[in-house]
């Protein structure tokens, strides 16, 4: 992607840039006046911003309409053509793909052994991974429901002891009339 599109846009951006700043800058050198030196260089300055940003988002778009869906869209132009994006055969056999992959399953990726298409040969992705809950919703519904009432418990007591030293510091001596 990069060597086809990005790295040939930036090379012509460049050259562009240099280009037009070397042209502005020695006509900018022929005049004597220096407000004009400067709103000339001024209004380089904007084109090449101006250019660059717009030719960055064309290339943008361009890039989000080839890749967007791991496919390789339409390159130089050809509207019938759709192609996909290699993947290395190591890449491919280490996270365990096959002809059943689009199958849902427990796809992974091992950190160190034996590849994950043979694992799966010998059945070892087919046990399940997540143990069944040992107690029951009434249960966690108690303790929820404990740790709440415990809770509003002692956001009463410490709210109204702080409470009553704040009152108590503030009406220590007599109230102003």
């Amino acid at each position: 992607m990069s060597q086809e599109m990005v790295y040939p846009k930036r090379d012509e951006l460049q050259r562009w840039v240099l280009a037009e700043a070397q042209r502005v800058e020695d006509e900018a050198a022929k005049l004597t006046d220096p407000e004009e030196q400067t709103r000339m260089l001024n209004s380089l300055q904007l084109r090449v911003q101006r250019r660059v940003t717009e030719e960055w988002w064309k290339l943008a778009d361009e890039l989000i309409v080839r890749y967007n869906d791991g496919y390789y869209n339409f390159p130089d132009g050809r509207m019938d053509f759709q192609g996909g994006l290699p993947q290395p055969d190591w890449y491919m056999r280490m996270i365990g793909f096959t002809d059943d992959f689009y199958r849902p399953a427990d796809h992974y990726v091992r950190p160190a052994g034996k590849d994950a298409y043979e694992e799966a040969k010998a059945g070892a992705l087919l046990s399940p991974l997540v143990a069944s809950p040992s107690h029951s919703f009434w249960i966690s519904l108690a303790v929820t429901l404990a740790a709440c009432i415990v809770t509003f418990w002692l956001g009463t007591f410490f709210g109204k002891r702080h409470a009553y030293r704040s009152y108590s510091k503030i009406n220590d001596g007599y109230s102003a009339l």
